[in-house]
C-alpha cells in the first residue's frame, strides 16, 4: 500500500525538577494556561472540567498546525497521558511519559505528526528532522519554571533558553 502524505515521528525528553505526582496534572490543555503565556483551551467533554479518558478540548495552539480538537485517548495518572489532535491539515498522537527521577521526573514527549492534506504535507516538511525537540525544548523549559517558582516563564524567554 503506498503512502501519500508525509509523516513525522520524533521524541524528547527532559528532567523536570518535580515528582510526576505534581508534574502529571499540568499536562493537560485546559492546565497549560497557568504555564503557557498566549495558551487557549475550551472543553467541550469533560466531566472533571480537566483531562481524563476521553475528555475533548479545543485548542488555539502557538504554531502551524492552527486550532486543533484534542482528544485524551490515554490517561494513567501520574505514569502517562497521551492525545490525539485532530486539525484542518493534520493529525498528532502526543504520548507523555513520566518516570521518576531523582528528585523529579523524567518527562518524555513522543511526537507522530501526520498529513492530512498537501498543506499538511508541507508542515510536516517544514517541521524539520526533530519537530519534537524544537516544540518541546521551550515547552518543558517552562513547565520546569513554573513548577519551580510558581510563575509563568515568558514565551521569549523560554525560546531563548533562559529560565
Amino acid at each position: 500500500m503506498e503512502h501519500t502524505r508525509k509523516r513525522s515521528v520524533s521524541d524528547y525528553s527532559r528532567h523536570i525538577a518535580a515528582a510526576p505526582e505534581a508534574v502529571f496534572p499540568l499536562l493537560c490543555p485546559v492546565r497549560e494556561v497557568e504555564w503557557i503565556e498566549g495558551w487557549r483551551a475550551e472543553t467541550l467533554h469533560s466531566v472533571s472540567g480537566v483531562a481524563e479518558p476521553d475528555a475533548v478540548f479545543t485548542t488555539a495552539p502557538l504554531s502551524d498546525v492552527g486550532p486543533e480538537v484534542w482528544v485524551c485517548s490515554r490517561h494513567e495518572p501520574p505514569r502517562r497521558v497521551d492525545y490525539v489532535r485532530v486539525g484542518r491539515h493534520t493529525v498528532i498522537r502526543l504520548q507523555l511519559t513520566l518516570e521518576p527521577a531523582g528528585q523529579g521526573t523524567a518527562l518524555t514527549a513522543l511526537l507522530v505528526v501526520s498529513a492530512l492534506t498537501a498543506e499538511g504535507d508541507a508542515i510536516v516538511s517544514a517541521m524539520g528532522r526533530s519537530p519534537c525537540v524544537a516544540l518541546f525544548t521551550p515547552c518543558f523549559r517552562m513547565l520546569d519554571h513554573f513548577l519551580r517558582t510558581g510563575t509563568m516563564l515568558p514565551q521569549a524567554q523560554a525560546l531563548a533558553g533562559q529560565a
